[in-house]
């Protein structure tokens, strides 16, 4: 059903009455066919897709983030009333660190949305390392980009408040005894160094 070059379905996520179906290149939409007999599968749009599905990422108000092989997207808009879905690329200024995502392991990127800080997080593994090491910031309010470094994050999520707390990828280190001082466990990122 829908996309039939876009490869491999990687990805769901509900989003306005509907259902995005990311695929490695292609997003289908799966939705209400009239007079809610049933649903429908309908392609989205080819060539972008993702297999980051880890930063597929549901922003209130806005719609949804995600990163692709060649940069960050936002969907927006509903099919519903006569409107239609958009999907807007939004890293182009930040084009040359997309350049630099590693790409055999991109699947290891994660992201998280804070609504307290109005900004997308997204961790990804950059210049040929395996795990994420550079971290892509989204601010909403303003539309622009900075990048975070030095951040081990493995996996991503925020809480109740708002907070980003991040699994940290170093862990135990083999060997180590009680009193030994290792990262590892969840932190939270804050403004405060």
């Amino acid at each position: 059903y829908g996309s039939t070059e876009g490869g491999a379905v990687t990805g769901l996520k509900v989003y306005n009455n509907q259902l995005l179906v990311f695929r490695e290149n292609a997003i289908d939409v799966i939705r209400p066919q009239g007079n809610n007999v049933g649903f429908i599968t309908v392609p989205f749009v080819q060539g972008i897709g993702t297999k980051a599905t880890n930063t597929i990422t549901t922003v209130p108000g806005f719609g949804v983030i995600f990163l692709a092989e060649d940069g960050v997207y936002a969907i927006s808009g509903t099919n519903n009333g006569g409107s239609s879905l958009q999907i807007k690329l939004l890293s182009r200024e930040i084009f040359d660190f997309v350049e630099r995502i590693t790409k055999s392991v991109v699947a290891r990127s994660v992201a998280a949305f804070s609504s307290k800080w109005g900004e997308w997080h997204c961790y990804v593994p950059f210049d040929g390392k395996d795990k994420p090491s550079l971290g892509l910031v989204y601010h909403l309010e303003k539309q622009a980009w900075s990048t975070r470094e030095g951040f081990p994050v493995s996996s991503i999520a925020t809480d109740d408040d708002g907070n980003f707390i991040f699994g940290n990828q170093t862990g135990k280190p083999a060997g180590w005894s009680l009193g030994d001082n290792y990262e590892a466990g969840l932190f939270v990122i804050s403004r405060k160094r």
